[in-house]
């Protein structure tokens, strides 16, 4: 069964205690996506060097604790983790989209590219001649 430790100035004590370094520990953190709020789980992977001992970035292991959170010894089930890419829920823009490779650009602002089309015209009817 895996670890947990809690939220609390004795669990983040005991994780110090405990903490290894090269091992990944998880927390469960809520993004901002389009569709709402979606909880997923950050993994985190202590180093050790002489100046500051045991730490992951500028976090120590009672900082991550008492920051972010109880802390799971292994991926909690079910939760995506940072680095995996969000479930599609639209189509993809481009030709699926729209089968004419058109970008949004295209329908937002109709009159810059009429102009630009007419400048490469008039670039290639000048390259003719």
């Amino acid at each position: 069964m895996a670890k947990t430790w809690e939220q609390t100035r004795s669990g983040a004590k005991r994780f110090a205690r405990e903490c290894r370094e090269g091992v990944t520990y998880w927390v469960i953190e809520e993004t901002v996506q389009p569709w709402g709020n979606e909880p997923i789980a950050n993994d985190y992977t202590f180093t050790k060097s002489r100046l500051l001992g045991l730490h992951c970035g500028s976090l120590s292991p009672e900082g991550l604790v008492l920051r972010h959170g109880p802390v799971y010894e292994t991926q909690p089930r079910g939760m995506r983790a940072m680095r995996e890419p969000a479930t599609q829920l639209h189509e993809p823009f481009g030709d699926a989209a729209n089968a004419e490779g058109r970008s949004l650009e295209d329908d937002a602002y109709p009159e810059l590219v009429r102009t630009e089309k007419q400048r490469a015209a008039r670039g290639r009817a000048g390259a003719r001649r």
